[in-house]
């Protein structure tokens, strides 16, 4: 909404209190995004995220919010990074009404009357239903501005924080702008992203202030000195946004498809058409998110096993080098050595089995997705010949009802002639002959007459039952195609948790190639030899 520099009336259609709420996944800008909305005039929560290394300007979010959400999420056996889909049945369990109250008491506590506050915390994605009831019993107004950020930038700040691999970064970025999205749709938003908030913050504030019918308390041009010593010390370590996403998975793929519909709202704003490919996104990766967290969680499994390994080779080399120094010391503690190496090895060891049972689980997939591509090629082609045989045999029964419909059009005219001769010949047989044919030659002729007539409709009979056969055969054939190409179906239906089981398997072959394993193993054997070689 453009700023004339008049007050406004003000509007019956609002509500007695607004909160801009800040949408996105961890490491996105959401902090960046809801500090510059309160250098607009947004009140701030009264107890503040402290901040941190990875946040040094701060968080801008309630401490309070952040602890019940966090709580909220253990309550429903979940967590901030968990990326299957949350609980529905919790809303209909008794803590939601005892959240519900808290989360009312947290609002009040951090913004007392304030008629315009920010609500920021990445875990709102996840609960955004939850937080809309709240406002609504306490008679605030939700406007939503949504932020992303290139989704391999966000995994590669992860990784770097908490160690993961790119995967699981990618799975929960997904997971949070997938819940954003649906929650906020049909409601007043706004969809940014962190470089055009970098970029040109004065745009972005300008473009959340018109789709969101909002005039700021501030004005752009008194606030433009803090907001830019604000964003001047935000710092960024990863850049990705001229990389293409790979697609060689599901999870990639999918990630691709939701960035690029977003960076498409970002430039030129929502477009309802694309409700429909978000809607097919998040379906299917609800339906494959038990399979793919299972999958993560054993990847970050095996991340933890290198990590220790890794550690503890740290330390086997730490305490072979003091060793060296001292050989008498070295000689005494060989053995412990030694031991601790074989240890590490076997565990590489178990690490690399792990491996290899995943590589013939991989194996095993493709093998029956391969079957299961062949039958399904067996039925497309039986089914091909079905066509083909019922075309054939529909042709046959339109030849056969042609025939049928002359025949019967000649036996009626043959009929009615036969019948026209008999009622002539009769008298002149009489009158010409009846000197010398009697009666008994008149009744011959009549029956003649008669069993040709009877021969005529015994054809007519036949035909009727090769067009009933013929009918008949049709309608099997037809049958007999119906039920193949519904049992088709069911097998395309079917393959899909195996395509995606595929991929995800491959994908995570695909991580376990480029871990650490090989590098551990040949300074092990290093060790190993100069340990046996005194």
């Amino acid at each position: 909404m453009i700023n004339t520099g008049e007050a406004p009336a003000a509007s019956s259609t609002w509500p007695a209190r607004t909160a801009l709420l800040v949408l996105g996944m961890h490491r996105s800008g959401t902090s960046a995004m809801a500090g510059v909305l309160a250098q607009m005039g947004c009140d701030l929560p009264k107890e503040l995220m402290p901040p941190t290394d990875a946040n040094p300007k701060g968080y801008f979010e309630s401490n309070k919010a952040y602890h019940l959400n966090d709580d909220l999420l253990a309550s429903a056996g979940s967590a901030w990074d968990d990326s299957t889909v949350f609980n529905p049945d919790w809303y209909g369990s008794p803590r939601y009404p005892e959240y519900r109250q808290r989360a009312a008491k947290v609002v009040e506590e951090e913004f007392g009357g304030s008629r315009f506050f920010v609500l920021k915390d990445p875990r709102l994605c996840r609960l955004l239903p939850f937080w809309q009831q709240v406002l609504a019993d306490l008679d605030i107004g939700p406007r939503y501005v949504c932020i992303h950020r290139h989704p391999r930038e966000v995994a590669a700040s992860l990784t770097r924080r908490e160690g993961w691999s790119e995967t699981v970064g990618l799975l929960l970025w997904l997971r949070h702008v997938l819940e954003a999205e649906a929650g906020s749709r049909g409601k007043p938003r706004s969809f940014v992203s962190y470089d055009m908030l970098m970029a040109d913050w004065r745009g972005t504030v300008a473009r959340i202030g018109d789709e969101l019918e909002l005039n700021w308390p501030r004005h752009h041009d008194n606030a433009s000195s803090d907001v830019e010593e604000f964003l001047s010390g935000e710092l960024r370590h990863f850049r990705a946004a001229s990389e293409q996403m790979p697609q060689h998975s599901l999870t990639f793929g999918w990630v691709a498809r939701a960035y690029d519909v977003l960076e498409r709202w970002a430039a030129d704003g929502e477009q309802a058409a694309d409700h429909a490919e978000f809607d097919a996104l998040k379906a299917a990766f609800d339906e494959a998110s038990p399979l793919l967290g299972m999958v993560a969680l054993e990847n970050r499994r095996l991340e933890a096993d290198l990590s220790k390994a890794e550690a503890a080779l740290t330390a086997a080399r730490a305490e072979s080098i003091g060793y060296a120094a001292n050989h008498a010391t070295e000689q005494r503690s060989r053995g412990a050595v030694e031991g601790l190496v074989a240890k590490l090895e076997a565990e590489l060891a178990a690490t690399a089995k792990s491996r290899r049972e995943l590589e013939n689980d991989l194996a095993q997939t493709r093998s029956a997705f391969l079957q299961r591509g062949h039958e399904l090629d067996e039925l497309r082609q039986q089914t091909e010949r079905d066509a083909v045989k019922i075309a054939r045999l529909s042709s046959e029964l339109e030849t056969v009802r042609d025939e049928l419909e002359h025949f019967e059009q000649r036996h009626e005219r043959d009929a009615r002639h036969l019948a026209k001769m008999a009622r002539q010949l009769a008298p002149l047989i009489r009158q010409e002959f009846g000197a010398v044919i009697d009666s008994n030659r008149a009744a011959e002729t009549v029956a003649l007459l008669e069993r040709e007539k009877a021969e005529l409709a015994l054809s007519k009979t036949l035909l009727e039952k090769r067009y009933l056969a013929i009918s008949e055969e049709v309608s099997r054939v037809r049958e007999s195609a119906a039920t193949e190409i519904a049992a088709l179906r069911a097998e395309q239906e079917a393959l899909k948790p195996l395509e995606q089981k595929a991929a995800e398997l491959e994908a995570f072959q695909q991580a376990i190639k480029t871990s650490t394993s090989w590098r551990l193993t040949a300074p092990l054997r290093g060790i190993s030899r100069l340990l046996k070689g005194r």
